[in-house]
């Protein structure tokens, strides 16, 4: 059996950013066995036992994603792995969790392509709110990481910024109003005999989570409403 691994969560590595401190890759752990570590991303789709939307998260922070630099910069020390040095305009790709630390920095910037901001969040609002719509409309699979980022960034700047505050507020609304219409024919899709695949594919991947436990349980428990026990 293998011993105790401590396992540092995001907030913890970022607030090590300090340049002295050592940081060490992360380690997902259950039961004392190792199931993988910063080199080896999780993988929803192959293994079941880490469908949850702690693994997602988890995952999508050790994603990679190209940035753009906005500001020069010298070489970087995150624990034992060096990054840079950065000229302004330069495009690089960095794990998900270094990315926000940079774009906290004024370092870096998401691309537009790999962000979710007002515009984009109301005009799949206007698609998941057309009256009589049973359809489920395709999401990039990391949708909710991407909204989670951008209500998590628009909260922190209204603390400072009225105008911030309005676009908070707007933005937690719309993505109610996306999650309940969803999570409603989600949860039609889960208790029909059969679903295309092409259909579970338009989901976002907390949505598959969500469906593949739903249609679990209402198997299971059509399985055993009408089951008898012949003595």
């Amino acid at each position: 059996m293998n011993s105790p691994i401590f396992v540092l969560t995001a907030h913890e590595r970022k607030s090590q950013l300090v340049m002295s401190f050592p940081l060490e890759p992360r380690v997902y752990m259950r039961d004392q066995e190792v199931i993988c570590s910063d080199n080896e991303p999780l993988d929803l789709e192959t293994n079941e036992e880490l469908q949850s939307i702690e693994d997602v998260d988890r995952e999508f922070e050790n994603s990679k994603v190209k940035v753009m630099v906005v500001r020069d910069s010298h070489e970087l020390e995150f624990g034992n792995r060096k990054i840079g040095p950065f000229k302004n305009g330069q495009e690089v790709e960095v794990s998900e969790w270094i990315a926000e630390i940079l774009v906290d920095q004024g370092i870096v910037k998401f691309r537009d392509q790999d962000t979710i901001d007002l515009n984009s969040l109301s005009k799949i609002h206007w698609k998941e709110t057309i009256p009589a719509s049973r359809q489920l409309p395709p999401l990039n699979p990391n949708f909710y990481c991407e909204l989670r980022r951008l209500i998590k960034r628009l909260s922190k700047d209204s603390k400072t910024d009225s105008n911030k505050l309005k676009e908070y507020e707007k933005a937690v609304s719309l993505s109610k109003d996306i999650v309940n219409c969803r999570l409603r024919k989600i949860a039609s899709l889960a208790a029909s005999p059969a679903t295309a695949s092409d259909v579970v594919q338009a989901m976002a991947r907390e949505e598959k989570v969500l469906y593949m436990s739903l249609s679990s349980i209402i198997a299971d428990w059509n399985q055993k409403l009408l089951s008898v026990e012949i003595k």
